[in-house]
């Protein structure tokens, strides 16, 4: 165990993927439910963790209440480094500013190490060798593990998705690391996510994607049956008053699935041949049965919007749209003018708008919409343009477009209102290889290189309601990190957004700092020595 008292000593006084709106809640981990890209994995491959975990170091109340008192609210950061052969969970607590109270290795493991995603309730789920745990602080704000599964339940999760309310788990269970998930649980929640029921509600082999439906009183699932390689049709169980016998839903095997406003739509799967068929089922009356869909030759590259009207995709170097009114639907649309198309994707994602990317292959030079409010596209309007456009990225409102536009050795961070398109206002400029993130609706974070700099800063963009340029400013932050150290793109906002905790780099290693979002002094949480390889952040308060 390495762990003791640190306190900080002072110091000197982003790729071509397009993002495109706020993720979806951490605990939600669905999206388009597909066979090739998640099941032949997870049932033959599978590895979250390690196999082994000697060195594990479980938190106690000794060792964390003995040596130091928090005056403040409780405040740990998490740090995965390392993966493959050799991956550490480190936890620090950085509760009260410019101090580390206390520092912990909690695992060292031989093999994959994963520090996963949140749940709703705020504590993390870890996967190693001892299965998937929960990483959560007690009542007194200091580290403890809790059981995800029920006592008697299989150990490792699979695949889950949560409710709404963040009360219950459905959840794809396997009894031994490294095997196919062999059974379906239902695990219910209170407030502080101690598991206060659990029940299996069908076992068999290789369970996959599973999800609530909507009103959360069924779940969906896929499996792979006696053949791991061979999929089935799209499976629901009813959940409500209790679990009830489990129905196929489509005519035969499928490889993915998508909610899409108040129906499902499913690809089919054939081995020997594949003709883009698709099947529909309305989320109103499931034991209706199944029509025939569309033809979408990849299910996983198209776009839906949220009412369930408008779904697009890339076919033949086009942009195609197809309209919908329940299971009926149009042929489709050709709605992209005759130029190249980058990325090849389209995205419904904001209200009676589809946007696609124009340019040379990875490379996005335009970002042009069509209004789809009515039963037909109109006609392509370029919203933004420039040399090379990456990371755009919606705001929260989904009224604006931020972006980054790179020319030359310089980039400009830059936003478009959708009522002027066209008319991009440049908020920041900095040297190629900037990335930023919403803070909320005036203000962005920004890591970028000012002209003429070698290391690559922090910086806080603030902006008016209107997009006055008079109203912008720009304020550098983390001045005071010594030299040679590059803030990495791995950073995380206090949920207060009064610290930003992040990665520095320095050649191979990396060193992990904090700095107050409106400007002061910054203090190393760890520099000494520097990890390399892989790392993941994370943070963990009440």
């Amino acid at each position: 165990m390495e762990s003791g008292r640190h306190p900080a000593p002072s110091g000197r006084v982003a790729v071509a993927a397009l993002r495109m709106i706020a993720s979806p809640p951490p605990w939600h981990i669905r999206g388009v439910h597909s066979l090739h890209a998640r099941a032949i994995l997870i049932c033959t491959t599978l590895a979250f963790a390690a196999a082994c975990g000697d060195d594990e170091v479980e938190p106690s109340a000794d060792e964390t209440d003995g040596g130091y008192e928090r005056e403040g609210e409780p405040l740990w950061a998490l740090v995965q480094v390392g993966s493959g052969l050799s991956a550490e969970l480190w936890a620090f607590d950085i509760s009260e500013p410019d101090t580390v109270l206390y520092q912990q290795r909690l695992i060292s493991d031989d093999g994959e190490l994963a520090l996963s995603q949140q749940t709703p309730w705020g504590s993390w789920l870890v996967w190693d060798s001892q299965g998937t745990r929960q990483l959560r602080l007690d009542d007194d704000g200091d580290l403890e593990w809790a059981n995800l599964a029920p006592e008697g339940a299989p150990t490792w999760v699979t695949s889950m998705d949560f409710d709404a309310a963040g009360e219950r788990m459905l959840a794809a269970l396997s009894h031994e690391l490294g095997w196919p998930p062999e059974e379906l649980w239902l695990v219910d929640f209170d407030a502080k996510g101690e598991v206060v029921d659990g029940q299996m509600i069908i076992d068999g082999s290789c369970f996959f994607n599973v999800g609530f439906t909507p009103d959360e009183d069924a779940a969906f699932w896929l499996h792979t049956a006696d053949d791991l390689f061979v999929p089935t049709e799209l499976m629901m169980t009813p959940l409500e008053p209790t679990p009830g016998a489990s129905v196929g839903l489509t005519p035969g095997a499928i490889s993915s699935y998508e909610l899409f406003g108040d129906k499902v739509i499913a690809r089919n799967y054939r081995f020997d041949s594949d003709e883009g068929e698709t099947w529909l089922l309305s989320l109103d009356d499931l034991q209706a049965g199944a029509v025939a869909g569309p033809t979408v030759w990849d299910l996983l590259s198209a776009s839906f919007d949220s009412e369930g009207h408008w779904m697009c995709m890339v076919e033949n170097d086009e942009v195609h749209a197809i309209a919908f009114a329940g299971l009926e639907f149009s042929e489709p649309f050709v709605v992209s003018a005759p130029e190249e198309l980058a990325m090849g994707s389209c995205v419904l994602q904001r209200a009676d708008t589809l946007l696609y990317f124009v340019g040379d292959g990875t490379v996005t030079s335009a970002v042009h919409m069509v209004d789809v409010s009515g039963d037909v596209p109109g006609e392509p309007v370029v919203v933004a343009a420039g040399e090379r456009i990456r990371d755009a990225l919606l705001s929260f409102d989904r009224e604006r477009l931020f972006y980054l536009v790179t020319e030359g050795s310089s980039e400009r961070l830059e936003v478009v209102e959708f009522d002027a398109p066209g008319v991009g206002v440049e908020l920041a400029s900095f040297t190629a290889g900037s990335g930023f993130q919403r803070l909320d609706a005036q203000r962005l974070l920004v890591r970028g290189t000012a002209q003429g700099a070698s290391d690559r800063g922090l910086w806080l963009v603030e902006f008016g309601p209107e997009l006055d340029p008079e109203s912008i400013t720009v304020t550098e932050l983390a001045l005071d990190l010594p030299a040679g150290l590059s803030v990495s793109d791995r950073l995380v906002v206090t949920a207060d957004q009064e610290q930003v905790v992040f990665f520095a780099e320095t050649g191979e290693a990396l060193q992990l700092w904090r700095t107050p979002l409106a400007g002061g002094s910054s203090s190393p949480i760890r520099d000494q020595p520097g990890w390399a390889g892989f790392a993941k952040l994370g943070l963990l308060a009440p």
